[in-house]
């Protein structure tokens, strides 16, 4: 019922707007609009609904959202689609059940993680785990698909560390120890 009242109002606001094109452009149309209508609600008590996050696109049209939220959240879910692509493509997987319980989705909240901060860091993974070769330290694909949550637990001793530098004495400063 809300959801419905909203969008009346919003179109009742967008009209209002339109009437007065000197002091509004038609892009503030919309914004001001759904600002308006909002109040509106919530001045007869209606608060607006709130979809849980990582619901789908077309609840968040149903619960009235505006479109910057939608494409938003439709950004979200490529970027995600994206990251897990990579991933899969980098390691040789097939597809995975990212969806499947909380620790396939949890290992999907790492690849995305992991891949906004670095794109190349699985093919960097790959590569080393290649060159270790046959004895490597590194898990290999079954074990990832037996306990994804290794791989994030190992993770961050993957990340170089760049080495100290380390003062080697001078032959003058050798002479003057007495060391040779």
């Amino acid at each position: 019922m809300s959801q419905t009242l909203r969008r009346e109002l919003r179109t009742a606001f967008e009209g209002i707007l339109a009437r007065y094109p000197d002091k509004f452009t038609l892009p503030e149309y919309e914004p001001l609009a759904e600002i308006l209508a909002d109040a509106a609600l919530q001045i007869r008590g209606i608060s607006r609904v709130e979809i849980p996050d990582g619901s789908d696109p077309d609840w968040l049209l149903a619960g009235g959202a505006s479109s910057e939220e939608v494409a938003a959240l439709n950004e979200k879910i490529r970027f995600a689609k994206e990251a897990t692509d990579k991933f899969e493509q980098e390691l040789a997987f097939n597809p995975l059940p990212w969806a499947e319980n909380a620790k396939w989705t949890r290992f999907q909240k790492f690849v995305v993680e992991e891949y906004r901060k670095d794109p190349s860091c699985f093919r960097y993974f790959s590569s080393k785990r290649t060159n270790e070769g046959k004895f490597s330290r590194l898990p290999a694909n079954p074990k990832i698909y037996q306990d994804p949550d290794l791989l994030i637990a190992i993770w961050p001793s993957l990340i170089t560390v760049e080495p100290e530098e380390h003062h080697y004495p001078t032959v003058e400063e050798l002479e003057s120890k007495g060391m040779i």
